[in-house]
């Protein structure tokens, strides 16, 4: 049996449980627990009326919550028997309010955030890459968004800090020597990344580290 994210265990004595803790509030913590890791910030209610129907067949078990089914409903099993919860699993996602072209920059006005419950079978393929972030600034697409389609980290990049063609200034290092001259980014790149530049006089190419103020520090 497959399942995801960070599986939970929970050694459940079913025989000697404290009458405080029934078996049933310790699934609930279980699965509510698992389901907050994998999508955080969400709001997760479990069904307790089915939980207070579980009859424990071993003594003894371990206890693990795996993927949503078709119905909506979390897998969870308990020893070998196995168990469908209905759940709700509520999460605020971004959803852009008019069409986004590539390599567009995001505006968080032409984003809303909206409600939407990730038990439903429409989200199924989607859950696990939902955009987690609560800011959009400095991101820009990487393919068309659609109007009140959840936002996914597949589908957003960072803007780079340059982009191939743009000038910057290299600054070449020998031992005691060091050459600034003009050049040109061969490539995109943030600061910190290793980018290809060509100098604008001597047509050279060499690779250096992007610092700020676009300036591309070249050891020999």
């Amino acid at each position: 049996m497959k399942f995801f994210g960070v599986v939970l265990f929970m050694m459940v004595s079913f025989v000697s449980l404290a009458q405080e803790v029934t078996v049933a509030d310790r699934l609930e913590r279980l699965i509510v627990s698992e389901l907050m890791t994998r999508y955080p910030h969400s709001k997760v209610n479990v069904d307790k009326a089915t939980l207070n129907q579980i009859q424990v067949q071993e003594s003894s078990a371990v206890a693990r919550v795996h993927d949503f089914k078709n119905d909506g409903s979390i897998l969870v099993s308990i020893g070998t028997q196995y168990f469908d919860i209905p759940v709700s699993v509520e999460k605020e996602v971004w959803v852009p309010n008019k069409r986004v072209m590539p390599n567009e920059a995001l505006d968080a006005s032409d984003f809303s955030k909206i409600q939407i419950h990730l038990e439903d079978q429409r989200f199924a393929a989607k859950r696990d890459l939902l955009f987690q972030a609560e800011k959009i600034s400095g991101l820009r697409s990487k393919r068309t968004l659609l109007p009140n389609d959840p936002l996914l980290e597949t589908a957003v990049e960072s803007i780079p800090d340059v982009e191939r063609g743009e000038s910057v200034q290299v600054v070449i290092q020998s031992g005691l020597l060091e050459l600034v001259a003009p050049a040109r980014a061969e490539e995109e790149g943030h600061i910190g990344d290793l980018i290809r530049v060509m100098t604008l006089k001597s047509k050279r190419i060499f690779e250096g580290k992007l610092q700020k103020n676009r300036t591309v520090e070249v050891s020999l």
